[in-house]
């Protein structure tokens, strides 16, 4: 039986080191699309190129972070099996 290898990745907001992985990034309106690409882009790569087979993209906060990662994996890495998972604030 072949065990998948499964690279992981996090939100932006996790280099801050702040927590926003989990809450969101207060700066987050100063951020594009593309700049959040840009940031994930060599964090992908560098597992693809290490021949994972599945990418997890873990605790994402935000939908634009979400759309972001989601973008760069189709144009870019379209081989790569992968999965998201979000972390959510919720208002009590």
């Amino acid at each position: 039986m072949q065990v998948p290898i499964v690279g992981s990745v996090g939100p932006y907001g996790a280099c801050l080191h702040d927590g926003s992985e989990y809450f969101g990034y207060a700066g987050m309106p100063l951020l594009t699309q593309e700049k959040l690409m840009d940031w994930h882009r060599p964090r992908i790569k560098a597992l693809d190129d290490a021949g994972v087979q599945m990418l997890a993209v873990e605790t994402i906060p935000s939908l634009l972070e979400a759309k972001s990662v989601l973008q760069l994996l189709r144009a870019e890495f379209p081989h790569l099996r992968s999965w998201l998972s979000f972390s959510c604030k919720v208002k009590v």
